[in-house]
């Protein structure tokens, strides 16, 4: 672990066990140029502007430290190598526990005035942007002894001192905030909602900046994008049982969730993509089931899926959801529901189920003692909605031979073609009546012989339909003149 030295402002390394008791910055970051950088630390001089930002940081957070009788502190945008991968990995893994091992966390909070009335709802403490970071998290629960400072370096309070607005803000349970209960006595969807509303820089890491938070490690991996978070609820359910990690996308209780625009069959997968799907989870807890072995069943990911145990209930309606051993902890007698809906695959697998498009995450009537578990597989893979030639099972392939003596030139619907992929995607478009429905594409090939006549083929697709087990596909090609309108020639089908 690197350190600076309070009265010299240099760089130490320490060890193991060697460490000595050290203050820690928690702040948010600005443009690179106003932050401390690890090239910087290397030879620093405050008085060439001492009321820059990134000057201003450093000398009020090793006066605090002077003060409390530290001879250390640690400051993340200047203690770390950040060109160094490895070193950068290593870091973010261990930084959860820096910060619980801190002797004290000092907060700066640059957007918040001196005089601010830091309790009332409207004040700039509410508002400050260190409560919508997502690294600053994992900074807030994890020291025991933590202040909050304004823009001036004056004390706010200390964070026991300021628990009931911190709790209005970010929604974390004073017990939890005050180390009062362990971070491992929520339950998953529980945490993941302390984080739905933060964000950060990079999109990985918002999963990076969780780890303390569920007490597992991860590589670093910057560039995968949502794949990140995907790693880091693998990891979670390597080293948990508690289900509510599947209770992403939760229905609020008001009943004021936004209509669903999209309902199909298509795979949102098994995992959610960012904390943001746990929004409404803040009060969901793990639940003790006595009567049954649900929560001896670890959840498991194999190709492609996930394996899970639990207690799936069919609606009047003729829906399907799987209940979960978790719930809101206001009302004992209701779990969550996750919707499934059997999956439309080739799998051999008679319980495989995928997580659909359109359908939010209910809540639901503690199933009775009686009422067995049943082990299935949900699909981890997800499924756009949207006209891409990936969501597609039947496609036009175009060849175009290079040197041939007929060019594409149009093809309609234009939005079905697919160049890059020579192909002709074929799904729902204006017109279409649902499964079962004819649909036609034109492609309007030219002759690179002058004044020679067009061709126009004529693409008819029969989605399969219980009435046609069997997808069908066909086409007619036309000659037409070079300036023929294809409008007009669609106009014209019925009688071409």
């Amino acid at each position: 672990m690197r350190l600076i030295r309070v009265d010299t402002w240099k760089l130490e390394d320490f060890f193991g066990d060697g460490i000595p008791p050290y203050a820690i910055l928690s702040h948010t970051w600005g443009p690179d140029s106003d932050e401390l950088s690890f090239g910087d630390i290397q030879d620093v001089d405050v008085d060439s502007n001492p009321q820059h930002i990134k000057f201003v940081k450093l000398k009020g957070c090793c006066e605090r430290a002077k003060e409390d009788g530290l001879q250390y502190v640690w400051i993340d945008t200047c203690c770390i190598n950040k060109s160094d991968g490895t070193e950068l990995g290593e870091a973010i893994n261990s930084m959860f526990r820096w910060y619980t091992k801190s002797a004290v966390c000092y907060a700066y909070l640059a957007d918040v005035p001196p005089g601010d009335p830091c309790e009332k709802p409207g004040s700039k403490f509410y508002a400050s942007r260190w409560f919508t970071r997502g690294w600053t998290l994992q900074e807030l629960v994890a020291p025991r002894q933590f202040r909050f400072y304004d823009s001036s370096w004056a004390l706010i309070g200390t964070k026991g001192q300021l628990a009931t607005p911190i709790q209005n803000i970010t929604g974390i349970p004073r017990s939890f905030l005050l180390g009062w209960l362990g971070l491992h006595e929520a339950s998953v969807a529980q945490r993941m909602s302390w984080a739905a509303k933060r964000t950060t820089k990079r999109r990985e890491d918002i999963a990076y900046s969780l780890l303390g938070i569920f007490g597992v490690m991860l590589p670093m991996i910057y560039g995968e994008g949502d794949q990140a978070f995907i790693r880091l609820q693998e990891a979670i359910m390597k080293e948990s049982g508690d289900d509510s990690i599947l209770a992403w996308e939760l229905a609020p209780e008001d009943g004021s969730a936004s209509p669903a625009t999209i309902i199909g069959k298509k795979s949102r997968g098994a995992f959610a993509t960012s904390p943001l799907a746990f929004a409404h989870c803040s009060n969901i807890v793990a639940r003790d089931h006595h009567h049954d072995d649900t929560t001896a069943h670890p959840l498991e990911t194999s190709g492609g899926r996930l394996k899970v145990h639990l207690h799936v209930h069919p609606t009047s309606g003729g829906e399907t959801y799987g209940l979960l051993s978790c719930g809101p902890e206001t009302n004992l007698g209701l779990v969550v529901g996750v919707p499934l809906s059997a999956s439309q695959s080739r799998s051999s697998l008679s319980d495989e189920y995928i997580r659909p498009h359109g359908k939010p995450t209910c809540l639901f009537p503690m199933p009775s003692s009686d009422m067995q578990t049943k082990a299935i597989h949900i699909k981890t893979d997800r499924q756009s909605v949207g006209h891409t030639a990936a969501n597609r099972r039947h496609w036009f392939c175009i060849e175009e031979p290079v040197g041939g003596h007929l060019e594409l030139i149009d093809v309609y619907p234009r939005d079905s073609w697919r160049k890059d992929r020579a192909m002709i995607a074929t799904g729902k478009h204006e017109g279409d009546t649902g499964e079962g429905s004819i649909q036609l594409y034109w492609a309007r090939f030219r002759q690179k012989a002058p004044r020679a006549r067009d061709f126009v083929v004529a693409f008819r697709f029969e989605a399969r339909s219980p009435s046609v087990p069997q997808s069908r596909a066909g086409c007619r090609v036309v000659t037409c003149s070079r300036d023929a309108s294809l409008e007009g020639l669609l106009q014209a089908t019925p009688w071409i």
